[in-house]
Parts: structure tokens; sequence; C-alpha cells
């Protein structure tokens, strides 16, 4: 069989050359989109001063002559 054709985890870590100002730039764009994406994922909010009264039907059908549950 033939060997795979990848690395094993052999190569040398590879540094990462960003400089100060690109980062500082890219945490406070990260930041803005973090709080507008928040904003926009918010729940909804409740608009009435009360809330829909509870449904006071049966929960599950009851034909003549059937014993209830």
């Amino acid at each position: 069989m033939s060997q795979p054709n990848h690395s094993t985890n052999s190569s040398p870590a590879v540094t990462n050359h960003v400089a100060p100002a690109e980062s500082s730039k890219t945490q406070q764009a990260a930041a803005k989109a973090t709080t507008e994406s928040a904003e926009e994922m918010a729940p909804e909010k409740i608009v009435v001063e009360k809330s829909p009264p509870k449904p006071d039907y049966p929960r599950y059908r009851v034909h003549p002559g059937q014993p209830i549950p």
C-alpha cells in the first residue's frame, strides 16, 4: 500500500505575524459585530399588558361510552 500524502504534525508551528494595530482593529470589529448580532437576535418582547388566557378546553377527546383515562 502507498503512504498517505499528508503531514503527521511534524511541521514547525505557524507563527502569527499580525501587527498590533491590525489586531486592535479586528477586536473592535468583532465587538461591534457581536453587539449588532445580539441586538438583532434578542428574544421577542411582550407588548401587551396581560398575557393571553390559558385554554379551557380538554386536552384529549372523550367519546360517549369510553372511560376517561
